[in-house]
């Protein structure tokens, strides 16, 4: 069995702590790029020992992917590589030698209220960053554009259903929505297969994620909120990028702190940046 031979091939090395194997789940499975099998070997060594490594074995095609801890740990983080998460949590571990990676699989399936708050979090970014850029496309005419960003917000909106229902998010979320929120599923539905033409679908779409928007968004931008509050000054956009708990909000950051001045839900304050008052720098506080 593979399985064997990689836990007798790497048990002593040590420069290998973890290893873990992922056998196709049907035919041909492009979550493990066509391969019959795939290994993820995790190491201690530096990152520019890492690789990629395709063999055979036993008439096995085998991918092999060679992870230093830090970069495993950013992959697996929120917000990280999907695929990579979804490895870990459908493979098999075959070596273990710190409980490095039981650990992070244990991680990926917990639901702590913190977790939970920073996926909502996250999400709902997303699905208001593509909400927006269809309405804009709507406007502008771009119609297949417009189309194919609403499809990917209400992609976004059946996450924060399921995580909302207190579960993680699969590659298959939509067979977990069918179930937990038939609506969204139906909206889904409407959109790639109405009788109504293109425009008029997209339209009742934004109708109904602009709503969801107005609905979601304090409880959504929770975590956020609580970092704005937790002092008397204000927050300058560069400290609220560095903080710990938004690092990985980066490039949706901005636009949800403009959505939450709109909404009145935190307030912009200028603030001099130079003695001659010609510039005034912008910050936020709840």
């Amino acid at each position: 069995m593979i399985q064997s031979f990689i836990e007798r091939h790497y048990a002593h090395r040590t420069d290998v702590i973890a290893a873990a194997f992922i056998e196709k789940p049907m035919q041909f499975s492009a979550l493990i790029d066509g391969f019959d099998a795939l290994v993820i070997v995790v190491t201690d060594a530096d990152r520019e020992h890492c690789f990629t490594h395709h063999y055979s074995k036993d008439n096995t095609y085998i991918q092999e992917r060679w992870y230093d801890r830090a970069t495993l740990e950013s992959l697996l983080a929120p917000g990280g590589n999907r695929d990579v998460q979804q490895w870990l949590v459908t493979g098999e571990i075959v070596l273990d030698k710190e409980g490095f990676l039981e650990e992070k699989r244990e991680t990926l399936l917990s639901v702590s209220p913190e977790k939970r708050e920073q996926r909502l979090f996250r999400e709902f970014s997303l699905f208001l960053r593509h909400f927006l850029l269809s309405r804009n496309n709507l406007e502008a005419g771009d119609l297949l554009d417009a189309h194919s960003h609403i499809l990917t917000a209400v992609h976004h909106w059946a996450k924060i259903s399921v995580i909302e229902n207190g579960h993680v998010p699969e590659l298959t979320v939509w067979k977990q929505v069918r179930t937990i929120n038939p609506g969204i599923f139906k909206l889904y539905e409407e959109l790639s297969m109405n009788s109504e033409t293109l425009e008029q679908r997209v339209r009742l779409a934004h109708l109904a994620c602009d709503f969801s928007v107005m609905s979601k968004l304090k409880d959504c931008c929770r975590p956020l909120l609580r970092i704005l509050s937790s002092r008397p000054e204000p927050w300058s956009a560069t400290e609220l990028e560095r903080h710990p708990e938004l690092r990985s909000m980066q490039t949706e950051l901005h636009l949800i702190l403009k959505k939450l001045v709109r909404r009145s839900l935190i307030q912009e304050v200028f603030v001099a940046s130079d003695p001659n008052l010609d510039v005034l720098e912008m910050k936020y506080i709840s």
